[in-house]
This record gives C-alpha cells, sequence and structure tokens, in this order.
C-alpha cells in the first residue's frame, strides 16, 4: 500500500513538471529558409490571450515583411508590422502556432522578446535566443522578470481606421438630430 502511494505521488509531480515545462513559447521544427527565414513557434498552456507581439533585441537582423503569418487560427491578423516589433490580434485563445519572418540568413543569431496579452494583461513573456543552430527559450509566466514588457498600447495600432470612420458618422448623425429636434 506505502508503495502505491508513492508510486502516485511521483506519477504526479511528473505530470506537474511536465505541464510546467511545457507551457509557454516553443519553436516548432527547423527554421526555413527563403530569401530570408522563418521560424514556426507554439504558445499554449500560459492562459489565454488574444494578442502575441514580437520585438529583434539584434542589432544585426530585423523582422521582415509580413512579420508574423500563417497563424492556426485563420482570425488572427497582424496589427503592427515593423522592422523591429511586430503584433498579431485575433480571439481569445490558449493554443497558437504561427511563423516569425527575419531578414538575413538562418545562420545569424539573434535575440527575440515575445508577449502575449489577455485584456491589458501579459499572459506570458518570454526570450528566445538562436545562435544560427538552435534556440534556448526562457519563459517567464505573467511577465515577471522578463526583459520586454511593454504595455498593450505600446504593441498595437490604435484604433483602425474604419472604427474613426464609424465614430465620426454616428457623430455626424448624433449632431444631426440634436439639430432637428432642437
Amino acid at each position: 500500500m506505502h508503495q502505491k502511494q508513492i508510486a502516485l505521488t511521483i506519477t504526479g509531480m511528473l505530470l506537474c513538471f511536465t505541464t510546467i515545462a511545457s507551457a509557454g513559447l516553443v519553436p516548432v521544427g527547423d527554421p526555413v529558409q527563403t530569401n530570408s527565414w522563418e521560424q514556426r513557434f507554439n504558445e499554449a498552456g500560459a492562459g489565454t490571450f488574444d494578442l502575441l507581439a514580437v520585438q529583434i533585441a539584434t542589432r544585426d537582423t530585423t523582422l521582415a515583411s509580413p512579420a508574423q503569418k500563417d497563424f492556426s487560427d485563420e482570425q488572427w491578423i497582424l496589427d503592427m508590422d515593423e522592422p523591429t516589433v511586430a503584433s498579431a490580434v485575433g480571439p481569445a485563445t490558449d493554443d497558437m502556432e504561427w511563423n516569425v519572418h527575419f531578414t538575413g540568413e538562418c545562420t545569424d543569431s539573434v535575440v527575440l522578446d515575445y508577449v502575449c496579452f489577455d485584456g491589458e494583461e501579459i499572459v506570458n513573456a518570454a526570450r528566445g535566443e538562436w545562435d544560427g543552430s538552435e534556440w534556448s527559450v526562457t519563459n517567464y509566466p505573467d511577465g515577471e522578470g522578463a526583459v520586454w514588457q511593454p504595455d498593450r498600447s505600446a504593441v498595437v495600432h490604435c484604433p483602425v481606421p474604419g472604427a474613426v470612420l464609424l465614430g465620426a458618422l454616428g457623430l455626424g448623425l448624433v449632431a444631426r438630430v440634436t439639430r432637428r429636434l432642437l
């Protein structure tokens, strides 16, 4: 009976550690070299999120356009697409695969900072270091201890032009109705 309890305890601890170790940003497969290069990533196990953002922390490499693409959820779209920072938004999910697109050769070293948000809160942050042959990724649940901890407003365009147009039309309609009533 005592041995059975020990075995169950050890099994439970292994499952717990396996879950913790697999949470967060993980590279998937090998990089793909084109005129530039891409790496597929997976974010899972850290909780739900509705925004992913990456920042290049290496001087010699930039993000190629489009910087993030091929999302496993087709409702996700690229929002910010700058040479050093890019973000994507979509419906809340707890599991996503997508490609990050870099300039240069896949043998070039790169340091990539990453965050994902659920609303205004950072759910996970990570630093990925590519040495030209393999990734080393350190995840920071809730962003605690991460090098890059931006506010959500720093990594999204706001507001989208369509929203501004609709808002202006709405205000114009309200003004016109108010004038008629007075």
